[in-house]
């Protein structure tokens, strides 16, 4: 209702502009929705404003933990930590830096016949019969292995920005609805790897925890 109705006044609403004192058509940033609360609502309608192609955030504390760009970043750290975590692999994959779909995935699953998914992977590399799937697959696991091999000896700002450098996350971000704001997420990100690496714990397991 909230998207219908901001479309609506993109199209017919004027607003006089501070500048210049005359009118002019509405922007994105000239609309702003006021809540009696913002917890259990504001990343409701941030979510669904970006998904109808509309730009939008909110200054929740916990908007910043859940947006997808975020947790896709922290869904990669828990399967560098440990592969075999089905739901984090899954995130992973189906996220916009591999893009398989579900159906994929349960394609992967279905002919491997593995219970474990990181198994069912490392099978459909192996044997698969989709050449397309393997060759994904393939990129997503040499990826993985090499962000393993960083994580053992450098620090994990060193190794989150090896996985923007190599997945190209954070200029995929800029390009999402509301990017700015995005890649502010995850230069946050960032900066608590940073204050991390400045404490006396160290390593990826430990990361996570303190996240």
């Amino acid at each position: 209702l909230v998207a219908e109705r901001i479309r609506k006044l993109m199209t017919e609403q004027k607003v006089t502009d501070k500048a210049t004192g005359e009118l002019r058509a509405v922007r994105y940033s000239d609309i702003v929705i006021l809540l009696r609360s913002l917890s259990g609502y504001a990343d409701s309608f941030a979510a669904v404003l970006n998904e109808a192609g509309i730009p939008a955030h909110t200054v929740s504390a916990t908007g910043y933990f859940s947006a997808v760009e975020v947790q896709t970043v922290l869904a990669m750290l828990r399967i560098l930590d440990n592969p075999r975590q089905d739901i984090p692999l899954a995130a992973v994959l189906r996220s916009p830096v591999y893009g398989f779909t579900a159906d994929e995935l349960l394609t992967i699953k279905l002919d491997s016949g593995e219970e474990e998914y990181y198994d069912c992977v490392r099978w459909y590399i192996e044997s698969g019969s989709d050449e397309n799937l393997r060759n994904r697959l393939a990129k997503f696991y040499s990826n993985l292995n090499k962000w393993r091999d960083i994580s053992l000896y450098n620090t994990i700002n060193e190794l989150i920005w090896q996985v923007f450098t190599d997945t190209g996350l954070y200029d995929y971000a800029g390009v999402m609805p509301d990017g700015k704001a995005r890649q502010a997420n995850l230069l946050k990100l960032v900066r608590k790897a940073s204050d991390y690496d400045n404490l006396s714990f160290k390593g990826l397991f430990d990361f996570i925890r303190y996240i």
